[in-house]
């Protein structure tokens, strides 16, 4: 059934020339379509290109995993050598190193990882005073420093795992950062050695550094990170698995204690919820990958140690 505009539009063509009026018409449809045809061929291309450019979750992780793996194992076969950073000479009383000399391992060790940090702290620090003079500068820190999820070369992405175990934000994350590892090394240097420390170290770093950039690579959370935590707390699961009856003082709450096993499982808890809900103000999976890579260390470097260090090669 037809409106009276119908009606009235039908009369109207009868009135004049239809072949006039509708050859027009049928062209501008005809290239109406044509229009939308090629748009919607354009539009897919162009997505089909996007997704094959696009690197892939295998593509953006294949060289920071093989790198980790090379360098874990070697922190795990070279950690013997490690420990000739750190000179245990003695030296003449009247040298002026002799206060140095005097220091046990563990403070020598503890010095040498602070110092590093305190330096890399800063460098940035000092690259952002000088950003407006020197912009390069501080590109440089954050490309090298900043552990980040983002594409970006092999070489970018190897480096970033183990120099942002150095870099901290600020003054308190320093200070809390050098608090805890200040503990750790203190009890775990002298049991074993300044070797195996340095080792656990720098493959506790890297693994946390390799599961942070996974982490933020399948998440497409970007928001990069640094900090030593992931490598102390691998020193700190360390401690822990080799002496379970330990118990820990919480930090700003010192008059709290809680036994070591209760500590690990409480931080993995509270950093794997991290992960799941997306909290961004910590770095929840490279705490996670700290907290494996203590245990981790231990397992495959455990037949290297003397038998009293050691509670796999327990006699029975």
């Amino acid at each position: 059934m037809l409106s009276r505009t119908s009606l009235l539009f039908c009369n109207g063509l009868r009135n004049c020339h239809g072949r006039d009026l509708i050859q027009p018409l049928k062209r501008n449809l005809l290239d109406l379509k044509l229009q939308t045809i090629r748009s919607r061929d354009a539009s897919r291309f162009s997505r089909r290109s996007a997704v094959k450019n696009e690197p892939s979750y295998l593509s953006q992780l294949k060289v920071p995993l093989i790198f980790t793996v090379a360098t874990g194992s070697a922190c795990i076969l070279g950690h013997k050598h490690l420990g000739k950073l750190i000179s245990s000479r003695s030296y003449d009383p009247s040298s002026t190193f002799n206060w140095w000399s005097s220091k046990p391992d563990w403070f020598k060790t503890y010095w040498l990882i602070c110092g590093s940090c305190i330096t890399v702290f800063a460098s940035f620090r000092l690259a952002m005073l000088l950003s407006g003079q020197f912009p390069s500068l501080l590109r440089f820190m954050q490309k090298y420093f900043v552990n980040s999820g983002n594409p970006g070369s092999a070489l970018e992405s190897c480096v970033q795992m183990v120099l942002s175990s150095f870099c901290h934000v600020s003054p308190l994350h320093l200070g809390i950062n050098m608090y805890i590892f200040y503990n750790v090394a203190e009890a775990l240097v002298p049991e074993i050695g300044k070797d195996r420390f340095l080792g656990a170290y720098l493959f506790s770093g890297i693994v946390s550094g390799f599961t942070s950039k996974f982490y933020q690579v399948i998440s497409g959370r970007f928001q990069g990170s640094v900090g030593a935590s992931g490598a102390i707390l691998g020193l700190l699961s360390l401690v822990i698995y080799l002496h379970p009856e330990y118990n820990f003082h919480i930090i700003f709450l010192p008059f709290l204690t809680m036994p070591g096993p209760a500590v690990f499982i409480g931080m993995a808890t509270f950093d794997f919820l991290g992960c799941l809900r997306g909290w961004a103000f910590f770095d929840h999976a490279g705490h996670l990958g700290g907290l494996g890579s203590g245990i981790l260390w231990q397992l495959l470097t455990s037949k290297s140690l003397p038998e009293s260090y050691s509670i796999f090669n327990k006699k029975s």
